[in-house]
């Protein structure tokens, strides 16, 4: 694959990064931290993950689907993201490479627009972060985003991140109250595939020798409870948990029980693990062990798709969307009917539903509606 984008200024680049997973991938995201200056160290969610890295030189690692990260750095880097192709996870895609742009050049308002409905219709993307408290002011194309948008915390920033679907064509993003947000475009389809930045601002920034640490959140007494069951000690975008005199802090990082017993969560991503070893589920996360993602918020796929994330889909094919209710089939809008009957759905020049997908007829025998 072809991958190009240009490269900003040496001047312009950041130190403070905030990342979105990709819509409708489960295979992760690989992504790669560019220094562009001699003893840069680089801290992901607030750990420190490379050290005295010299201009030019790279670290690269790859992230879940589910993860939002926050990203510093003791010196401007060039923080890139790539789409990864759809053998990892058998989902229409292709490599792509996205610049994410840093915190301190976001804009208030973007224009974007997707490729045009020929000769492939792709699945079209935003992804938006904003501050926590500015997300009710963000419009497109003049109006509120979408109901269904399910915003998720950056570690260690008071920023929260989302991505959904967007209909083909060009659209404008602004806050009401010219509040900075980032926003990037991307989009799929079979084997294809295209991520860009939705725009920046090119303001040189001064050299910042260390992360700023006078922002940091004191996740020991964000909203008035700890995270830890016993005792919380807060560090620099993060915390760690600690247990009183007998007892033994458990596989979650965060419980505390008298015998050594290991938790039952299958991730102390997916749970809480409390006392006996018994796992209490985080939002999106099911089953004994917590290993069975729920997809409750997008209304359990529509029964079009598997759920392999907490409210992320992986649709049949012929369906797309966050649901996986919006048919690709690009004359679908007056055939509903099709969508009603198993095995119907795809849509002639007639508007007629005929057996088979947006992407073609089939041969199972099955009568839809005229």
């Amino acid at each position: 694959d072809h991958l190009v984008e240009q490269v900003p200024p040496v001047a312009t680049l950041g130190t403070h990064f905030a990342t979105v997973p990709l819509a409708t991938r489960t295979g992760g995201d690989l992504f790669r931290v560019i220094a562009s200056r001699d003893g840069t160290d680089v801290y992901i969610s607030g750990a420190l993950q490379a050290s005295s890295l010299n201009a030019g030189r790279y670290h690269e690692f790859k992230a879940s689907s589910a993860s939002f990260l926050s990203i510093a750095a003791t010196q401007p880097v060039l923080l890139v993201q790539f789409s990864l192709g759809s053998t990892v996870d058998s989902t229409d895609s292709d490599p792509f490479m996205l610049m994410i742009p840093p915190v301190e050049q976001y804009r208030s308002s973007y224009v974007i627009t997707t490729p045009a409905s020929r000769p492939v219709a792709f699945s079209n993307y935003l992804s938006i972060i904003v501050p926590d408290d500015q997300k009710d002011g963000l419009r497109l194309d003049d109006q509120p985003l979408p109901s269904f948008v399910l915003w998720t915390n950056i570690p260690g920033q008071k920023l929260s991140g989302a991505s959904f679907n967007i209909s083909i064509g060009s659209h404008t993003v602004h806050h009401v109250d010219k509040s900075k947000f980032g926003l990037s475009t991307y989009g799929f389809q079979h084997y294809d595939s295209y991520g860009y930045p939705g725009g920046l601002q090119l303001k040189a920034q001064c050299v910042v020798k260390t992360p700023d640490r006078t922002s940091d959140i004191d996740e020991c007494n964000s909203g008035g409870q700890s995270p830890c069951q016993h005792i919380c000690n807060n560090t620099f975008g993060s915390y760690q948990c600690s247990c009183h005199q007998g007892y033994f802090l458990q596989a979650d990082r965060q419980s505390c029980s008298r015998s050594a017993q290991p938790c039952r969560c299958s991730s102390i991503a997916n749970g809480i693990c409390r006392i006996g070893g018994l796992c209490e589920c985080r939002p999106g996360w099911g089953g004994p062990t917590c290993s069975n993602p729920q997809c409750h918020l997008v209304n359990h796929c529509s029964n079009r798709g598997n759920c392999v994330a907490p409210n992320t889909c992986q649709c049949d094919r012929g369906w797309t969307g966050f649901a996986c209710a919006a048919s690709t089939c690009p004359q679908f809008t007056t055939c509903s009917s099709c969508s009603q009957v198993p095995h119907c759905g795809w849509c002639d020049s007639q508007q007629k539903c005929l057996t088979g997908t947006a992407f073609g007829p089939s041969d199972k025998d099955t009568s839809c509606p005229e």
